[in-house]
This record gives structure tokens, C-alpha cells and sequence, in this order.
């Protein structure tokens, strides 16, 4: 992070970490997740979900899943084995190594949108932006392509999204408010 980064953010990244892990907490006391536990075990026929890890000023990528060992940019942290061959990922995350098999990793990705606002709505909507029409992010996709009737459940929730980049990369689009996601921690 830039000293001029530094200057705009007020938080520390250890501070960031700390409030999504209390953002977290919040929503795991929330209510909501007793009720998805229940539902689950109730309806045996396989769930589809999807969990979209976007982490905006997140830890980098570096220290996480692209480690690049060996090499002069690579981190400072020793890769571990996961449950897939060939894939190596952070020693600091030992459970998310277990369960590779489930996930896919984007380590590499290239635009030619060099604003990051602009790039940030691209990748979640797939689409360039637009001034006559908002395109609805990924979630408010698998909300409509994926919602189950009569659930009393949200289908689809963002924790604590940074929207400062772009606001309209985050919301339902032209798929209105019914697919828009419960915002859950942040600033209101």
C-alpha cells in the first residue's frame, strides 16, 4: 500500500481483517444461519450455492494463493499442499487447502479497462460500463438462476462490500430490487 493509500484508508489492514472477522461473527449470530442449517437438512436434494471471495484491499495475493515461491516477487510466507495436485497455497490457510477440490483460483486476468472502477464492474458483471444500462452483478444472477420459492432465506448476501470504486458493480442491474443482496456489515 502507497503512502497516498495509506492517506485515504483509515483503517490498517490488520484493523480491516479484525472487522470482517466481527462482520462475520455478526452474521453467524444473526439468526438467519440456524435457519439455513435447518433447511438444508430438511430438503435433501442437492443445494447449489456459490461463494464469491472479492477481497478489495483483502489480503494479497502474494500471501494467499499465488505465492510464487522462489521467485524475487514471490511472499514471504512457505506454501502448503492442498487437496488437489499441483496446487499450492499459503500456510496460513490450512482448512481452505483442504477443501481445493471445491474451489476454482483466478490467478491471473487481464482487461483493457485501466480504471479500477471501471475494471471492478466489468469482472462482476461482465460487462463494460455503461451510462443507459445497468447489468446486474454475479449474485444477483445466481439469485434469479438459482432461488428456491417460498424461501424465507436471502438469496444473495454481501458482507461488508467496498462500493467506493463503483457502486452499480454491486447491485441487481435491470433485475431490480428482488435480486439485490442483503447487505450485511459495512457502512450504511
Amino acid at each position: 500500500m502507497s503512502r497516498s493509500d495509506e492517506s485515504r484508508s483509515s483503517l490498517s489492514r490488520r484493523d480491516w481483517l479484525r472487522l470482517s472477522a466481527g462482520g462475520a461473527f455478526g452474521v453467524s449470530m444473526s439468526g438467519w444461519l440456524p435457519l439455513l442449517a435447518a433447511e438444508t437438512a430438511g430438503q435433501p436434494e442437492r443445494k447449489r450455492s456459490c461463494i464469491l471471495l472479492w477481497m478489495s484491499g483483502g489480503p494479497s495475493q502474494i500471501d494467499t494463493f499465488d505465492l510464487k515461491p522462489g521467485h524475487p516477487n514471490g511472499g514471504s510466507f512457505k506454501p502448503i499442499d492442498t487437496t488437489v495436485s499441483g496446487i499450492q497455497i499459503s500456510e496460513h490457510l490450512p482448512r481452505v487447502a483442504r477443501q481445493m477440490e471445491h474451489l476454482a483460483v483466478i490467478r491471473s486476468m487481464k482487461t483493457k479497462e485501466g480504471d479500477h472502477g471501471r475494471a471492478t464492474y466489468l469482472v462482476r458483471t461482465g460487462y463494460s460500463p455503461q451510462a443507459a444500462l445497468k447489468y446486474p452483478t454475479m449474485g444477483s444472477l445466481l439469485s434469479r438462476e438459482l432461488a428456491r420459492e417460498g424461501s424465507v432465506l436471502p438469496d444473495f448476501v454481501s458482507v461488508a462490500p467496498f462500493t467506493g470504486l463503483n457502486t452499480a458493480a454491486y447491485g441487481p442491474g435491470f433485475l431490480g430490487p428482488k435480486h439485490a443482496p442483503l447487505v450485511v456489515g459495512g457502512r450504511q
